[in-house]
């Protein structure tokens, strides 16, 4: 027997989107029911603590501009460390087959030169663009062919590439210069979104990302329900209704706060606007395979590596050291796009054995002992299905701005919502807190 229950407002999923409308919510005193498939919270952000240590596989930075999400850390009393990179960042340089070092730079994914100096010139371009052209008709040019118009040094646009697919999780080849003059309109610019210090990846959570997500679920106690997918929404100008496995919830109001490819998942009665399904259709998941792995100690730091690595051409993409203050050392690697499609298809052991080889050419043997490893490929977590965001493909541009569009009483979060930050915990945090307003003033209005 399905059991039918009412609230004043459903929310679906308790990633920090979800979970930060429903804190918006209860806030201002009003009924709510969460419902996640999973059975932890977090979302895409996701904290191990096997061995004792946080060990973040999903979204982990705490960005220089990222208020909202600092605004939830101080709320929780919770604090942050800066993103250690002193030292010297590690190259790999394909065409000689040596490792290189170069000075270290607030670029984790251009620690280069001539990278960092193809970044600027990229920039400059980017920016020049965005006045004489405008997004919108760049839109139709990818990045990819772009750059390679634009950045005639072979190296320097390998690099570029790199650290751009690391940004958006996917190929150039499917990322339009409209979506990519849009973030460097954004204060700060490129430089901003890949740096360390000053940069979108300045600081990291002591005691893991989820901390804060672990603070409101126990807030919200009996009314967050795990392990409860959604299957069904029905919805009209009177209300809405969800269905899961075993009930039916009532309500004013539903935030879906779900990737846009899983909200195209859920059984809509009536069915999604045509524009919108179309645009669920044209935001795929890009692919992201995260591996970290716990020292006894931080030992490259004993060669004056920062810990910080970058290999445009091989099997693993990048390495930061992520080793919180005072204690053991933990590397992260980062690996996205084809690379990461191409590891996702391996088991777990294969794939972490070829991350730690990789791993060693920078740092030496010692690399391949870590007393703790764990790795994950994100296109393989049925519920997102993929990298840290969805990405409008080519030509979607302005469809994309309608993303976050209310359909009534049905609201949407997410961090592919957000109007800044799109892609990390702040983007979520503040698209949950927008969905959250928007509900409020609706029912006030009719209060």
């Amino acid at each position: 027997m399905i059991a039918t229950t009412d609230t004043e407002v459903i929310v679906i999923g308790a990633g920090y989107a979800g979970l930060a409308a429903a804190l918006g919510l209860i806030d201002r005193g009003r009924d709510v029911v969460v419902l996640e498939a999973r059975d932890r919270v977090g979302g895409r952000v996701w904290t191990h603590r096997d061995d004792g240590v946080p060990l973040d596989l999903g979204g982990m930075w705490v960005g220089a501009g990222h208020s909202h999400f600092r605004a939830l850390l101080d709320r929780f009393e919770l604090t942050t460390y800066p993103t250690p990179a002193s030292g010297n960042a590690a190259w790999w340089d394909e065409t000689s087959g040596k490792l290189r070092r170069a000075r270290p730079l607030p670029l984790p994914a251009a620690a280069l030169p001539f990278a960092a100096a193809g970044l600027l010139h990229a920039e400059w371009l980017v920016r020049r663009a965005s006045v004489k052209d405008r997004a919108d008709r760049l839109d139709g040019v990818t990045v990819a062919d772009w750059l390679r118009r634009w950045v005639p040094s072979q190296r320097a646009r390998a690099t570029i590439e790199t650290a751009l697919v690391l940004l958006y999780s996917t190929e150039l080849t499917q990322v339009s210069m409209g979506t990519l003059v849009s973030m460097a309109d954004q204060p700060g610019g490129l430089l901003a979104e890949l740096g360390t210090a000053g940069g979108a990846q300045q600081d990291l959570v002591i005691g893991g990302a989820d901390a804060s997500a672990l603070k409101i679920a126990a807030l919200l106690g009996s009314r967050l329900r795990l392990a409860t997918p959604a299957r069904e929404i029905h919805h009209d100008v009177a209300g809405v209704r969800v269905v899961t496995d075993d009930s039916t919830i009532a309500a004013k109001h539903v935030v879906v706060a779900l990737p846009p490819p899983r909200v195209g998942g859920l059984a809509w009665k009536p069915g999604l606007p045509p524009w919108r399904a179309n645009l669920i259709a044209r935001m795929p998941m890009g692919s992201v395979t995260k591996l970290l792995a716990v020292y006894d100690r931080p030992f490259w730091r004993d060669g004056g590596w920062s810990g910080e690595a970058l290999d445009a051409h091989g099997a693993v993409s990048s390495a930061f050291d992520v080793s919180p203050p005072g204690g053991p050392g933990v590397l992260a690697s980062l690996t996205c796009g084809a690379k990461s499609v191409e590891l996702a298809q391996l088991p777990a052991d294969v794939r972490q054995e070829r991350i730690l080889e990789a791993m060693s050419r920078w740092f030496g043997p010692a690399a391949r002992q870590p007393r703790t490893v764990v790795n994950v490929s994100w296109e393989n977590e049925i519920y997102s299905g993929g990298g840290y965001a969805a990405v409008p493909i080519p030509g979607t541009l302005r469809l994309a701005q309608r993303v976050a569009e209310p359909l009534g009483r049905v609201h949407f979060a997410g961090t592919e919502t957000a109007a800044r930050f799109a892609g990390y915990i702040d983007g979520a945090i503040s698209s949950g807190e927008r969905a959250a307003q928007e509900v409020l003033t609706q029912l006030d209005s009719r209060s």
